[in-house]
């Protein structure tokens, strides 16, 4: 479950892509489903998120203050980019809508609630 005013690592499943033959994934999370909503975070595979190792899921690192981000119904959208070794074209994916509970405490000092 992802909380609001927690930190944790987001588990992304990538059954049926060999990560070996990856170069890089890119995660960005927005606050709605367009590229003109405000982003949350940004990140990538390899560099901050890491591998589960042999297997086929990516854990995304979140911090308290980035929960604070999402907004205030819980929903948020996760999109990639996926670049394989030696291949030109970038395998689809879909945009996928995720969501956070709120929680009763208040936001940690330095964390912004929107």
């Amino acid at each position: 479950m992802l909380k609001q005013g927690t930190k944790f690592s987001l588990a992304v499943d990538f059954t049926g892509l060999d990560l070996d033959k990856t170069e890089h994934v890119e995660f960005i999370f927005r606050r709605g489903p367009t590229n003109a909503s405000p982003l949350i975070k940004q990140c990538s595979w390899p560099g901050e998120a890491q591998r589960e190792e042999g297997g086929s899921r990516i854990l995304v690192p979140w911090t308290e203050a980035e929960t604070w981000l999402v907004p205030g119904d819980g929903t948020f959208y996760l999109d990639t980019r996926i670049t394989l070794q030696g291949v030109r074209d970038q395998p689809a994916t879909n945009l996928v809508a995720l969501k956070m509970e709120r929680t009763l405490f208040e936001p940690a000092e330095g964390a912004d609630d929107p």
